[in-house]
């Protein structure tokens, strides 16, 4: 029933991704009785009973029809960071083989100071009357994650300017 799966993500060390269900059904099959085999991939592993995944699993019809199945498919664990995508082949009964196209990423995990209440401090020297902020950064760990959080409290009344750059 569907064509493509993505959103399929988990932060490193913390896979597999949730699962994402899809429903396979078929009909007019060239033969009464026999098997649809479901075909993920070495990053995309897929089961019938959301529990047991594996790189295939294979599906029996009867009467040649396969009423509405669903299949659930996951990015497995263990992966390093970076963006994966294949497809699950569907193959069997004498039908034309379906694939469906599958998408996912494994992120680097936010900053440690990505909340307010644990916002970095940035200091300036305490006699400075006014002055640049130098060797305070942070680099996001990836784009979805690009609210990073610092606290300043000014040492004086001068003009304070922040600049953010990449």
């Amino acid at each position: 029933s569907s064509t493509s799966l993505s959103g399929l993500n988990y932060v490193v060390s913390a896979g597999p991704s949730a699962s994402q269900t899809y429903n396979l059904s078929a009909f007019n099959l060239t033969t009464p009785t026999g098997n649809i085999t479901v075909t993920g991939s070495t990053n995309f592993l897929v089961s019938k009973d959301n529990s047991t995944f594996t790189t295939s699993v294979v599906v029996p019809f009867t009467g040649s029809a396969l009423s509405s199945t669903p299949i659930y498919t996951r990015l497995k664990a263990g992966l390093a960071i970076g963006t994966y995508s294949s497809t699950i082949t569907h193959t069997g009964g004498g039908a034309t083989q379906k694939d469906i196209a599958v998408s996912g990423a494994v992120i680097a995990p936010p900053p440690a100071n990505d909340l307010c209440s644990s916002a970095t401090v940035l200091t300036v020297n305490a006699a400075a009357i006014a002055g640049v902020m130098t060797n305070a950064s942070a680099t996001p760990a990836i784009d979805s994650y690009i609210d990073v959080w610092y606290k300043f409290t000014p040492s004086c009344t001068s003009k304070y300017t922040i600049t953010l750059s990449d």
